[in-house]
């Protein structure tokens, strides 16, 4: 999805999938926009500091073990890089819930504690409300601090 938007402005792309959840219905995505066959929580392919942006749009929700995702996603940002996240999430549940695998591959429903658990990770956390016709979401914006956690 980012990958013309970015490549168009300078910017370097890397995409990163699963073969075992994306291959069976878009094929042609490995290769295409899709880098690495991967999981969020094993991104040994990136050495640390890498990258200076790290996206992930609806992601972490479907990743059981969604902390050892957010620890990947800071170790492979530069110090001052910054995580876009845009999960789906109560903010008036306290705890995280875990739940059954939905249509969408999610198994997390996020409570209050999404919040605490980013800013043990990342320096700073900024929550921007995003809103475009129907929908209305938030993302979570991170910066990585000068040291990894």
């Amino acid at each position: 999805m980012f990958r013309g938007y970015l490549s168009r402005r300078g910017w370097e792309y890397t995409g990163t999938d699963r073969w075992d959840v994306r291959g069976s219905n878009d094929q042609e995505a490995f290769g295409y926009y899709i880098d690495y066959d991967a999981d969020a929580t094993d991104l040994s392919f990136a050495a640390s500091g890498a990258y200076e942006l790290f996206i992930a749009q609806q992601v972490i929700e479907a990743v059981v073990d969604y902390p050892a995702a957010l620890d990947e996603a800071s170790r492979v940002l530069e110090p001052g890089g910054r995580a876009l996240l845009q999960v789906v999430w109560e903010p008036n549940r306290v705890q995280s819930l875990r739940r059954p695998r939905d249509r969408h591959g999610s198994v997390w429903s996020f409570g209050q504690d999404w919040i605490e658990g980013l800013q043990l990770r990342f320096a700073q956390v900024e929550r921007v409300t995003l809103a475009e016709d129907d929908y209305r979401g938030e993302l979570f914006v991170c910066r990585r601090g000068d040291r990894f956690s």
